[in-house]
């Protein structure tokens, strides 16, 4: 058997029909550890993902040589760990960044069960009927209104900024009447992205691992939710005291 016969079944040509082929990565997973690939690494600047680009494009080269009639379909994963400019020197004859005509980016629309997808503003109208559309739904709202719901509320609201200020918060002090009329603007909106977070919370620790949850929410959810759980918890804590005078902060 070649080494290119061995290239491909390492990396896995899976799922064949009669018009596409899937290629996976599970079998390169210690790509890089071999003799000949340190000395690969150590005259390429230790750029791993360039070696399996450069492992890739022979293998797939070899596959349209050989099964010209089908679409080859590499899984995303496979590419989140390589730079920018790796992606971009990739061959036109596998590189995901291709142009798509209007019919294939229908089909594409209909498979995943969107009305469509625009592909430069990396947005999709519809709710998905693919494997992991309601995590795709869940993480969008995260990213489109969550950091400035709660910035409306810590930043823009000029009611709350102005009888809710942080000088309130930090001598524990506000007008109990005026905290009334927008008490429903920070308490609903905790309460309901709190229950957005942990619904989302619940379907990521099904998928990924701890640590890889943990990290993506510190990222991208803990940065605003801390904000607007602060305040929530500040605004039920003072508004009881009902106008006690202002706390003197201990220098």
């Amino acid at each position: 058997m070649s080494k290119l016969h061995c290239t491909v079944e390492n990396l896995g040509f899976l799922r064949c029909n009669r018009e596409k082929g899937s290629i996976r990565k599970h079998g390169v997973y210690h790509l890089g550890e071999g003799q000949d690939s340190t000395s690969w690494l150590n005259n390429n600047k230790g750029d791993l993902g360039k070696m399996f680009l450069s492992h890739l494009e022979n293998v797939v080269g070899f596959l349209h040589t050989e099964f010209p009639e089908k679409k080859l379909l590499m899984w995303d994963d496979m590419l989140r760990k390589l730079s920018r400019e790796s992606i971009q020197a990739l061959s036109p004859v596998f590189s995901h960044t291709g142009d798509l005509n209007e019919d294939a980016k229908k089909d594409i629309s209909h498979i995943l069960g969107f009305s469509s997808i625009n592909r430069e503003k990396n947005t999709c109208d519809g709710t998905g009927g693919f494997p992991g559309s309601e995590i795709y739904n869940m993480v969008k709202k995260v990213h489109s209104e969550l950091k400035g719901k709660v910035h409306e509320i810590t930043e823009g609201d000029s009611e709350i900024n102005g009888w809710f200020s942080r000088y309130h918060r930090a001598h524990r002090f506000g007008n109990p009447h005026k905290m009334e009329t927008f008490s429903a603007k920070i308490l609903k909106a905790n309460e309901e992205w709190e229950s957005h977070i942990d619904a989302l919370r619940s379907q990521l620790d099904a998928i990924y691992f701890p640590d890889t949850v943990e990290e993506w929410m510190e990222e991208n959810v803990n940065p605003y939710m801390d904000a607007l759980r602060q305040m929530a918890k500040d605004f039920q804590e003072i508004l009881p005291l009902n106008a006690r005078p202002k706390v003197l902060l201990q220098k």
